[in-house]
């Protein structure tokens, strides 16, 4: 098939017959002396193709586009990258991309405040401009994702976003901590205060300080609220601890509720490294959670409002969820709790302990269709679900509701130890 293609493309015609079989014949001899080449170059593209996004944001936006040029699914929605900056520091952010563009291509930048997000509905216009330099420079960043989009509207080549992880640096030390995390930089200016207001500090007091590694490492009686912590092995993230439920300690990996702004309809890059507002609704990260439950044994607790508003739960004593390479597959222990065990059943139409996580684009559900398409948000799909979490609207969990939960949230943290 490949051959004939060629064939067409370079007489400009559809050859039949004879001529048809002369050009196959004439590629095919042609091709044997280059057959070392090919296979060298095919199994680049295949290394290229097998590329993971990488887990230092800041590195992920280069690798959006690695895509041969004739296999390219336009438009390039690059994955949200992270970036932390203070409050009253001025940031500038680039649009560039790792390919030609026409240099007088229109490049139009948005804001969609307080939440994370790639839904293109939830942004206001910012501004557009034509050409060089694709870059934007904003001297108060306020919390939220800035997009932007390379093309007009109905010709677009790619998109890019930037969550802005806007900070108030109480604690000279603490704002630097989270300005330096892996992958992220940190202003020369920034540092130089830095060096200047710690410059009595002793070395071997900046060894001991470091984050909390979730929620349940935080100083007794700390109030619920939004949190930095630091996995093993990862950078610092933004979460927020629920220490009011059950002797508190709980690190939230999930919220929604029917009249949210967040579609949950998202790709599989996005719910790898998270989106939402984490002081409402938001999906932590599929790759952090991941990374947070590897530490210990954890349990997990789904927390559901009900059509009538009435609370109720449902604890696992055991959860995880294993790496990307095992496609984010959930283990779930035993359950208790006045929700209902909808998350494990003996119906393999329905299950979803023991499920690999699937997304709109990442289709690992063992239904002949797609569930996440089909069903609106990423989970952990069999064929297809008996609860539905990650959804813009009325949730389902088991028969407690069907379409019409009010709430959800999903909470983890150390089992105890018997």
């Amino acid at each position: 098939m490949q051959w004939t293609r060629f064939c067409h493309d370079i007489t400009r015609t559809s050859l039949k017959g004879p001529q048809q079989q002369h050009c196959l014949e004439a590629l095919a001899e042609a091709a044997v002396p280059l057959a070392p080449v090919t296979e060298a170059i095919n199994t680049i593209w295949v290394k290229l193709s097998q590329l993971e996004e990488g887990y230092q944001p800041a590195a992920r936006i280069f690798q959006c586009a690695t895509c041969r040029l004739v296999d390219c699914q336009f438009p390039l929605d690059c994955p949200v990258q992270d970036v932390w900056v203070h409050e009253d520091e001025a940031i500038t952010l680039h649009c560039d991309v790792p390919f030609a563009v026409p240099p007088d291509l229109p490049i139009t930048w948005m804001f969609a405040k307080d939440i994370r997000t790639q839904d293109l509905a939830l942004f206001e216009e910012l501004q557009e401009s034509l050409g060089e330099p694709p870059s934007l420079t904003l001297q108060d960043p306020t919390l939220g994702t800035i997009a932007c989009r390379l093309g007009a509207p109905s010709e677009t080549l790619a998109r890019k976003y930037f969550y802005l992880n806007v900070t108030q640096c109480l604690l000279p030390l603490a704002c630097v901590l989270v300005l330096a995390a892996p992958g992220l930089s940190m202003p020369k200016q920034t540092l130089n205060i830095f060096k200047k207001t710690l410059s009595n500090t002793s070395a071997s007091a900046l060894k001991k300080t470091s984050w909390p590694k979730d929620c349940s490492e935080l100083v007794s009686g700390s109030p619920s609220g939004i949190y930095i912590i630091q996995p093993t092995g990862l950078h610092p993230i933004k979460v927020y601890c629920e220490m009011n439920v059950t002797n508190g300690g709980w690190t939230v990996i999930q919220r929604n509720q029917k009249d949210t702004a967040v579609t949950w309809a998202e790709s599989w890059s996005t719910y790898k490294y998270g989106f939402g507002n984490v002081r409402s609704e938001y999906w932590l990260g599929t790759e952090y959670i991941h990374q947070i439950a590897k530490q210990k044994v954890y349990q997990v607790r789904f927390v559901i409002w009900d059509t009538k508003n009435n609370i109720k739960f449902a604890d696992y004593n055991l959860f995880s969820v294993e790496d990307e390479s095992h496609g984010y597959r959930l283990r779930l222990g035993s359950y208790t709790g006045t929700a209902g065990d909808a998350m494990d059943s003996n119906n393999p139409s329905n299950v979803h302990n023991n499920m690999k996580f699937s997304t709109k684009d990442m289709d690992q559900d063992t239904s002949r269709k797609n569930c996440a398409s089909h069903s609106g948000g990423g989970w952990w799909y069999s064929a297809c679900y008996s609860v539905r979490l990650n959804f813009k609207g009325g949730m389902t969990w088991g028969s407690l509701c069907k379409g019409d939960c009010k709430s959800s949230l999903i909470l983890i943290k150390p089992a105890p130890y018997h």
